[in-house]
């Protein structure tokens, strides 16, 4: 009998983001705190006996399939997995921003993965295989809640979040790509962090993040990107200052575009995106999330 499960795959966020040059095999070594929150895409996973795998996005979205995560997710688990391969259809509704350095297709990947894992009754470890050979930041959004994340990305230590945390995230201007922005990152003129470093702020960011500190979180926020993905979109800059006239400072998230701040009360948090939306940017709240992906059913 031919499986279908429909998914919720949680969006993320970067309080702190550090990057390191770029390495001889062509990554760049990070250090990040990440935190899974709740805005997730829906994502519907079926067996089908096509023989072939199928991508759908809903609402007039279109993502060409060499690009498309799920799908390289999905041939990856296939390819790692010593399982029978009938057929597969992928239907996505995104709400997570497209190339807005919140993790939307890394997300979608995590939901396939989770779902196929789940059809074949798979160990975790093939999942993980897969998604550490499909894109660096997929195994913690399987996972989610908060975590350091290291190396590439896939290497994770796992912290909590409080849960009267909230955030504000702002959607900024045109989406960036994570090519782009790595690429402009490689100038000389961009520092390059040593990881040791980095690191230690990470996990003082991560205390903070687990002690509810949502003022200690905004004032040591920080993202090696945000230079130069302002470079490719004076945007970014505009909205901060216009935020920070607001008494609300943001910080980017992954490469970009979103940006976003952190509160500890819901109250004041809707307040200040009630406020964002008012000056003509385009906020809403979000709360964290303890897993990556859920199954709806």
């Amino acid at each position: 009998m031919l499986k279908s499960l429909r998914l919720k795959a949680y969006a993320k966020l970067n309080p702190s983001l550090y990057v390191g040059a770029r390495r001889f095999d062509g990554f760049h070594p990070l250090e990040s705190a990440a935190v899974t929150v709740d805005v997730a895409d829906i994502v519907t996973v079926s067996q089908t006996d096509s023989g072939r795998i199928e991508s759908d996005y809903c609402g007039g979205v279109f993502i060409p399939e060499q690009t498309d995560s799920a799908v390289r997710a999905a041939r990856m688990f296939f390819q790692t997995a010593s399982v029978p391969f009938t057929g597969l259809k992928i239907k996505t509704e995104k709400h997570i921003g497209l190339m807005a350095g919140m993790g939307g297709s890394s997300a979608d990947a995590a939901a396939v993965l989770t779902a196929l894992g789940l059809f074949y009754g798979c160990e975790k470890s093939i999942t993980d295989e897969a998604a550490r050979r499909t894109g660096s930041d997929i195994c913690f959004l399987m996972k989610g809640g908060a975590a350091l994340m290291s190396g590439k990305g896939d290497d994770l230590t796992e912290f909590c979040c409080s849960p009267n945390v909230c955030f504000v995230v702002v959607r900024c201007g045109r989406g960036l790509s994570t090519k782009d922005v790595f690429s402009e990152f490689d100038r000389s003129v961009y520092v390059k962090w040593d990881m040791t470093r980095a690191k230690r702020k990470c996990l003082d960011m991560l205390g903070l993040m687990e002690n509810g500190d949502a003022d200690g979180i905004n004032g040591t926020a920080f993202n090696s990107l945000f230079e130069p993905a302002a470079a490719l979109c004076r945007e970014l800059e505009e909205t901060a200052r216009k935020a920070e006239s607001l008494g609300a400072p943001l910080i980017m998230t992954g490469s970009g575009s979103a940006m976003f701040c952190a509160f500890d009360s819901n109250e004041r948090a809707a307040s200040v995106a009630d406020a964002f939306n008012s000056a003509g940017l385009s906020a809403f709240v979000c709360k964290p999330t303890r897993c990556g992906v859920e199954v709806i059913d």
